[in-house]
């Protein structure tokens, strides 16, 4: 798969900020500077279902469903998209901690690198609210979002840009997850802070 991502950075320009590759899926954060996310999509999805055919005599689907991406704007947005891609393993019950789980540049997230592949970092004021060291970025990624809140996130990644329902039933809860996330920040920051003090 790696190879696979690797390639796709090299013919299109893709530039990949994280992924968490699941049993009939994948998450990826991946910035398109040439706009061409479907070519992109369509090769990966071709040639990893390609290799995975060869190597286990396979023929359907590899991949539960068509590809859904949703084009994030907005800081705030970035920070619950990324939280929501790496704890797809913890909510699916494949492991305890989201550094647990293998399948996943999370441990390689910080350091932005992947036993030679090269995760592109993310803009520095585009990705403000998510935290910079390893201890407040676990803690952070570890703090389970109320499940009705990752419900929301998961309706806002489906849409083409990335945007919390109207809906009034989840009014409260979209207001909570915008004020939340810099809160939630700035009380891990505190606590590492502190810890380190």
């Amino acid at each position: 798969f790696c190879e696979k991502l690797q390639k796709v950075s090299e013919l299109y320009g893709a530039q990949i900020h994280a992924f968490v590759l699941m049993s009939n899926h994948f998450h990826m954060l991946v910035s398109t500077p040439n706009a061409n996310i479907d070519s992109i999509m369509q090769y990966l999805q071709r040639e990893v279902a390609k290799t995975m055919g060869l190597i286990s005599g396979r023929i359907n689907h590899l991949f539960g469903a068509r590809y859904h991406p949703s084009v994030i704007y907005d800081p705030f947005y970035l920070a619950h998209a990324l939280k929501y891609l790496y704890r797809n393993p913890v909510e699916a019950g494949l492991c305890e901690l989201v550094e647990d789980y293998p399948f996943s540049t999370v441990r390689a997230h910080l350091n932005q690198s992947l036993k030679g592949f090269p995760l592109q970092a993310l803009d520095k004021e585009f990705a403000r609210l998510i935290p910079t060291t390893n201890p407040e970025f676990y803690a952070w990624l570890n703090r389970r979002p109320h499940p009705r809140k990752t419900e929301l996130i998961r309706l806002a990644l489906r849409r083409k840009t990335f945007a919390f329902t109207k809906e009034h039933r989840f009014k409260r809860h979209v207001q909570e997850l915008r004020t939340g996330v810099e809160n939630e920040v700035e009380k891990v920051t505190n606590t590492f802070s502190t810890c380190v003090s």
